[in-house]
C-alpha cells in the first residue's frame, strides 16, 4: 500500500529509534512540526500541516498508531504529557488547542463538522477526557477536567442540530 496522497509523512513501520521517528517528520514537514521535549509517535501517524500552519507537540505527549493530524490553517497544539489515542484524528481549519494531561480516546475526532464546515477554533482544557469514538466539533470549548463518553458529539454553541 503507498503513501497516502498529501501527507506530509507517513511512518509504514516503527522506527528503531524514537529520535530517529521525529527527525524524519520534522524534516519531511518543513519545520512546520515543532517538538517542546520529548515526544513518542505511533506507527503510521499521518499529519499534513499546510504551509502558514503548524503542529506543537509538548514535552511527553504521545500519539498513538495510525493517529491523523491535518493542519490546514492555524496550529494544532498538543499540551505536554496528552495521549491521542489510535486512529484518532484532529483536522484544524483554524487552530486546535489540547491541553496538558488530557487523553484523546481511540476512534475520537476534532473536526470541523458536518458541511457548511465551521472555520473556528477548538480549546479542549487540561485534563480532558474524551471516550472512545467521541467528537469535537470545530467552534467548541471544554472547560479543565471535562469528561466527554463514548460516541458522544459535542457541537459549538450556536451549530444547527440535525
Amino acid at each position: 500500500m503507498g503513501e497516502p496522497i498529501g501527507a506530509d509523512v507517513v511512518f509504514p513501520a516503527a522506527a528503531p529509534f524514537g529520535r530517529l521517528r521525529l527527525a524524519l517528520l520534522r524534516s519531511r514537514a518543513r519545520g512546520r512540526v515543532v517538538a517542546e521535549g520529548r515526544v513518542a509517535l505511533g506507527r503510521r501517524v499521518r499529519m499534513t500541516v499546510a504551509p502558514g500552519a503548524r503542529v506543537v507537540l509538548g514535552d511527553g505527549c504521545f500519539v498513538g498508531d495510525g493517529v491523523r493530524i491535518e493542519a490546514v490553517t492555524g496550529e494544532v497544539r498538543i499540551g505536554a504529557r496528552s495521549l491521542i489515542g489510535e486512529r484518532a484524528v484532529l483536522i484544524s481549519l483554524a487552530g486546535v488547542t489540547i491541553g496538558e494531561d488530557c487523553v484523546i480516546g481511540d476512534f475520537a475526532a476534532v473536526t470541523p463538522g458536518d458541511p457548511p464546515l465551521r472555520r473556528e477554533p477548538v480549546r479542549l482544557g487540561d485534563r480532558v477526557r474524551l471516550g472512545a469514538h467521541a467528537a469535537v466539533e470545530a467552534g467548541a470549548s471544554l472547560a479543565d477536567g471535562t469528561v466527554v463518553g463514548s460516541y458522544v458529539v459535542v457541537a459549538a454553541e450556536g451549530a444547527r442540530s440535525a
